[in-house]
């Protein structure tokens, strides 16, 4: 979102009334503001007007704007339609018909080369009150190719056509439940705490340049039916249910041993492996079917040899490299590059002789480390790494780092996407083998960075 930036002295601004929203910190109240399709039907029926009709004319959507306490202008039928229906999202899903009482909308010719046809912020040339301001030069039958555009380039939480109004009105929220002067200084760049970061990243590049930016990206994406990892509390709204990540393959193997698994894969597929237990066997023999099945290549992973490490290499190998925490498995390999085959020598992954359990992946998860919950997501990873060094073995070795505006993007797939290059390949992969899909600036990073081959649905 971008926020209007108008230079004038603020010390003797009049800031316009407005309807303040009660903002709390309940959990419980958070997992109560979720509502049915059923539920808002009814709702809709017993408090609102019919909406979607489209001969519905911009005189009639202002005065019905008008009764929700909104003040106004529009260029056109598709133009006002759109708003309107947006608006009457929020509200269809039990919130309050006067949530947005106070808000002036207003079309406007002032946006320049902007890619976004919606802008909300603070217009002090009007005493302060607070705007929605829409594109009058842009063309409105075209608004979901535009979103489709800034979504693809990583600008939008979401390509829902109403993606940049849910924002906007995000915004007019935000400002409704903070003193107006911390509203002011929370769209100021580098006012975002560093413990929502992660999560910014992951909503859109422009969500982590502000607090008010995060906040409205945030609900925008709630609206949308985002899965996000975390839920910040905004116990006086309802949002719908978020339509949850699904593994499109989900192959459950139940060998009782680990030498039935062992083999197994080798009787099957050629393939040398090793499991600290059970659980650990059915999970990564279970993440590798879902492989082979996607891509309708048993020969995927040709090659491949899977050790437990022992505890003290696992120990030395997480001192060597200065991580903190625990490891899910690694992929090693010796310094020798075979030029004449284009191979690692002695490329092998290795996981820990102690599994991953489901409340360490879930806290990775909520927290932004990682892109899924999933139990067999550290087996994605691993596996995604194996499959990166048998496809670029050179690329593999020699590959470094990401750089500035690559972060960002690679921020969007999670908080440890932006380690390095491996690293995001690797985490891309595990997002795509949960479910998730991403803008095609981040897609092209994939293929830029020499990823694996795969298909994932």
């Amino acid at each position: 979102m971008i926020v209007d930036r108008i230079s004038l002295n603020l010390n003797n601004t009049v800031f316009a009334p407005v309807k303040k929203q009660t903002f709390t910190s309940n959990p419980a109240a958070a997992e109560n503001a979720q509502i049915s399709s059923e539920a808002s039907a009814a709702i809709r029926s017993a408090v609102l007007p019919a909406v979607k009709t489209p001969v519905e004319s911009v005189e009639t959507i202002t005065a019905d704007l008008k009764k929700l306490g909104i003040e106004a202008e529009f260029k056109d039928e598709i133009q006002a339609a759109v708003t309107k229906e947006a608006i009457y999202d929020f509200i269809e899903l039990g919130n309050s018909p006067e949530i947005f009482e106070g808000l002036k909308i207003l079309g406007t010719d002032w946006f320049g080369s902007l890619d976004n046809p919606c802008r909300a912020g603070i217009d002090y040339t009007r005493e302060g009150e607070f705007f929605l301001k829409l594109d009058s030069q842009f063309d409105w039958s075209k608004l979901q190719e535009q979103v489709q555009e800034m979504y693809d380039s990583g600008q939008i939480c979401s390509n829902n056509k109403k993606a940049p109004i849910y924002e906007g009105l995000g915004r007019f929220l935000y400002f409704t439940i903070i003193d107006q002067n911390d509203y002011l200084a929370n769209t100021k760049p580098g006012s975002l705490p560093d413990k929502d970061i992660a999560l910014a990243n992951q909503l859109s590049s422009n969500a982590k340049e502000s607090s008010a930016n995060f906040h409205s990206a945030y609900i925008a994406a709630r609206m949308c039916k985002i899965e996000l990892p975390k839920k910040i509390i905004w116990s006086f709204l309802k949002f719908p249910q978020p339509v949850p990540l699904e593994r499109k393959v989900d192959t459950v193997c139940n060998f009782e041993t680990c030498q039935q698994a062992q083999e197994y894969l080798k009787d099957k597929y050629g393939i040398e492996a090793e499991f600290a237990d059970t659980t650990q066997a059915n999970l990564c023999a279970g993440t590798m079917e879902d492989f082979i099945k996607l891509n309708n290549d048993p020969k995927i992973f040709d090659g491949l040899r899977i050790q437990i490490m022992t505890e003290d290499v696992e120990k030395e190998y997480l001192k060597a490299k200065g991580y903190i925490g625990r490891l899910g498995g690694l992929v090693s390999h010796s310094n020798h590059y075979d030029t004449n085959n284009n191979t690692l020598e002695d490329l092998t992954l290795r996981f820990p002789g102690k599994p991953e359990t489901i409340d360490e992946l879930s806290k990775d998860y909520s927290s932004g480390l990682h892109p899924s919950a999933n139990m067999k997501q550290t087996f994605d990873h691993e596996l995604a790494h194996w499959l990166h060094a048998k496809k670029a073995p050179l690329f593999y070795v020699l590959v470094g780092g990401i750089e500035n505006a690559g972060k960002d993007l690679s921020g969007r797939v999670s908080g440890y996407a932006q380690m390095d290059i491996k690293e995001f390949v690797a985490e891309y992969v595990t997002g795509r083998m949960s479910g998730a899909t991403y803008p095609k600036v981040v897609d092209e990073m994939y293929r830029q960075f020499n990823g694996p081959d795969l298909k994932f649905s």
